[in-house]
């Protein structure tokens, strides 16, 4: 019985860490990355970054983060988001200004941004 009752735990573990993806929203393209921190005492956290628009740490609101699915909303940008995780990937739907986005999550940092005056 204890091994039945510790699955979810370990599923939900899986979806902890860094998650990112492309949103392809009309004619721009950006990474989004969520930053889930998955606790079992139901206080899990979430924060979101958009890299390209110097975007990090933006506070998350985290209605749902179960076994395989997460919900959450970020109230100052009027957004949504809710997936679902499949294959090692989080399917899932980008909401904003009442238009719906397909955006898919694989787990991973974000890209570092291409800064020529740093010296190599």
């Amino acid at each position: 019985m204890l091994a039945v009752l510790m699955v979810p735990i370990s599923y939900a573990q899986e979806m902890n860490g860094n998650w990112k993806g492309i949103l392809n929203a009309g004619n721009q393209e950006l990474e989004i990355v969520f930053h889930f921190n998955y606790q079992e005492n139901g206080n899990s956290t979430a924060k979101m970054d958009v890299p390209a628009q110097g975007a990090l740490g933006i506070p998350v609101n985290l209605k749902y983060l179960s076994t395989d699915s997460v919900s959450l909303e970020v109230l100052a940008l009027l957004m949504a988001y809710t997936g679902k995780l499949t294959d090692g990937t989080i399917k899932g739907t980008f909401n904003q200004f009442g238009r719906s986005f397909p955006l898919d999550l694989k787990p991973g940092e974000a890209a570092k941004p291409d800064r020529p005056q740093e010296p190599k």
